[in-house]
């Protein structure tokens, strides 16, 4: 169990975004150095997360913390929208500042 502390517990949100996706497109391979969390609203589309490919469907939650490589690609005839969301400046007792403990980036 993670333990929150709810009167402490206050992220600075970096920013939140939707985003429409149309294939073919590509993003470039990137990280951030704060924690991210996207969420595919509809449609499907693939990821490339830490040199491993994954094909992902609607209602998927990617959880990406500080120093995870990723990149979205999105084939011919592909479209989705998604919610991206920056977050940092949080802490989970025994863990990194901004790293949420899962143990895959796949919801």
């Amino acid at each position: 169990m993670l333990n929150i502390h709810s009167k402490t517990f206050n992220p600075e949100i970096l920013y939140v975004f939707d985003a429409l996706n149309t294939g073919p497109s590509s993003g470039s391979r990137h990280s951030h150095d704060f924690f991210e969390l996207t969420i595919l609203l509809k449609g499907d589309s693939f990821y490339t997360i830490e040199d491993e490919n994954h094909y992902l469907a609607e209602k998927t939650v990617l959880v990406f913390n500080p120093g995870t490589e990723h990149m979205e690609y999105t084939k011919e005839g592909m479209e989705n929208v998604q919610i991206h969301i920056g977050l940092r400046h949080f802490n989970f007792s025994g863990y990194k500042r901004d790293f949420f403990p899962l143990e895959s980036n796949i919801i």
